[in-house]
């Protein structure tokens, strides 16, 4: 949607942020090799630690944040907002667990890391965009919908 109604860079930015973050899961993934808890209800294979569904829904739910937020008016629906997106977040973390594929520190330290790559990255957002539309093709850019 923002691909359509935005414009490529914001799109790229934000499916750089979680792919850049996915990486990042597995590379601690790699380094820490955590094994799985047993018993798990759906067999899963590979480490444990950290949760890559539990930090790539944080992400996406801080990204919906961050696209819907502002247009909201109302302080009420913004709460409702937050706390719908919140408790997203703890379903995907508590469905990790449940089913065992996953300890409990693995999720919690999954929404920590998603937050510290968040607030590490989003900072330099319009630098990084700017650079961004440095690289992309100028008829791109110009013949793209709903850009003026």
């Amino acid at each position: 949607m923002v691909w359509l109604q935005q414009e490529p860079v914001v799109s790229l930015w934000f499916a750089g942020l979680q792919l850049g973050g996915s990486a990042i899961t597995e590379g601690f993934k790699l380094l820490i090799d955590r094994s799985r808890p047993l018993h798990q209800l759906v067999l899963d294979h590979g480490a444990s630690f950290p949760s890559v569904h539990t930090f790539c829904t944080a992400l996406l739910v801080f990204t919906l944040w961050t696209l819907c937020l502002p247009h909201i008016q109302d302080q009420e629906t913004q709460l409702i907002t937050v706390l719908i997106g919140i408790g997203w977040i703890a379903m995907a973390a508590i469905s990790r667990v449940y089913l065992r594929d996953h300890y409990l520190s693995d999720v919690l330290a999954s929404v920590c890391l998603a937050s510290g790559w968040w607030l590490l990255v989003t900072p330099a957002e319009a630098f990084i965009q700017a650079k961004m539309r440095q690289f992309l093709p100028e008829g791109m850019l110009k013949s793209w919908p709903h850009q003026n």
